[in-house]
């Protein structure tokens, strides 16, 4: 398993110089974007699967606009973060903790969520199978 770090500013998920090392993360990679000193935007437009997923850091933003993003061993949004989904993609079969973090707009698909959930910020809350609220 190797940890790959989100170095492309702002740019596309698949862009292999985009991380470090080079090449996007795979099902067998924990996936980091962002920190406290930079601010990073990083667009999904396909399906993808990671062994975790952190994301930290105010402004950091990953839109999934493809069909579905999943983490094997989950996802952790820090604070001022933010996953956004389009209106038909899906978020699956994971457990996402809400430390300070935002997400937006999933299709939530068997996914257990530990954190508070801020439906306020949410957008539209869909569901689909079991969702878990923990």
């Amino acid at each position: 398993m190797a940890t790959k770090r989100w170095v492309g500013g702002v740019a596309t998920w698949d862009a292999a110089a985009g991380w470090s090392p080079a090449g996007p993360p795979g099902a067998t990679d924990d996936a980091l974007i962002g920190n406290a000193a930079t601010t990073s935007s990083v667009l999904l437009s396909g399906a993808a699967t990671v062994g975790s997923l952190a994301l930290a850091g105010a402004g950091t933003i990953l839109q999934v606009d493809g069909p579905s993003l999943t983490a094997l061993n989950g996802i952790m949004l820090g604070t001022g973060a933010t996953l956004r989904f389009a209106s038909s993609s899906r978020l699956a079969n994971t457990q996402v903790t809400l430390a300070g973090g935002t997400l937006q707009g999933a299709i939530l698909d068997g996914v257990t969520l530990r954190g508070t959930l801020d439906a306020t910020s949410y957008g539209t809350l869909r569901l689909a199978n079991t969702v878990t609220l923990a």
